[in-house]
């Protein structure tokens, strides 16, 4: 198909029914840097979904995330490979020089990348970007530490303190991976739905100390709340927000919503 729009949605319609057959004609396209860029993602994608990194492509990924690479294909490469391919030692090790790049945009994608691999080596080297020249890389970073707590893959230590304490980028950037974690259904650990619910309140109470601009957070914590049987605190929570949010409808309606709750 000679129309690139067309080929996109012919891939994305592969990836989404679950088509595996087109794997020896896609793998290609990911690797040629004259195709068009968009058509590229697509591919990778569909790559990615159907598991296709097989030893010959991970070693070959190098290539990707290059210099020389468009800086989509190599920030997307690091943010898939580390997230769904952290398991093999090649992965940290590309990520890891990633985080070095002088584009702030990979390190970001390297960041992020680097969220799920255990271990020391990836812990440390996301602290060390903590103290970034560029916020949306401090905010990738901090992101990734606070989801490692949160899942219980290391010790909080002093993660949830220097993040209070950073900048309002590096904060907002720890939000969105919070809220993003929350709004993934079963994504936080716990043995029961109680437990569950009690680790989102708090992360929730966490993502909007550290984005008090973002409406989302407050409407979430107070329907946990709720759930919980804190109908008063969430009250109290609702109240606070409308301080912040003066006359917003859907405040108010769930403020009346808690209220008839603690009735």
């Amino acid at each position: 198909e000679p129309r690139q729009d067309a080929r996109v949605q012919i891939l994305l319609a592969m990836t989404a029914t679950g088509y595996r057959g087109g794997q020896e004609q896609t793998q290609p396209i990911l690797f040629d840097r004259a195709a068009n860029i968009m058509v590229r993602v697509a591919a990778f994608y569909y790559a990615s979904r159907n598991d296709f990194f097989d030893k010959r492509i991970l070693f070959q990924l190098p290539q990707l995330i290059a210099p020389g690479e468009d800086w989509v294909i190599r920030h997307i490469t690091l943010v898939v490979i580390g997230l769904e391919q952290g398991a093999n030692p090649l992965v940290l090790n590309l990520l890891l020089g990633a985080l070095a790049d002088p584009d702030p945009k990979i390190r970001t994608g390297a960041a992020v990348g680097m969220t799920k691999i255990e271990g020391p080596r990836s812990r440390e080297a996301l602290r060390g970007r903590l103290e970034d020249e560029d916020g949306l890389v401090r905010g990738a970073a901090a992101g990734a530490l606070l989801y490692r707590v949160v899942m219980r893959m290391d010790e909080p230590a002093d993660v949830v303190e220097r993040v209070r304490a950073a900048d309002d980028e590096t904060r907002r950037g720890a939000a969105a991976v919070l809220g993003q974690l929350v709004a993934t259904s079963g994504a936080v650990p716990g043995e029961t739905e109680r437990d569950r619910e009690e680790v989102q309140a708090w992360v929730l109470a966490l993502a909007d100390e550290f984005d008090p601009a973002e409406c989302a957070w407050v409407r979430l914590r107070a329907r946990t709340l709720v759930h919980l049987g804190r109908a008063g605190e969430a009250a109290a929570v609702l109240r606070s927000a409308l301080d912040r949010f003066p006359g917003d409808p859907d405040l108010l309606l769930q403020r009346s919503i808690v209220a008839e709750a603690s009735e």
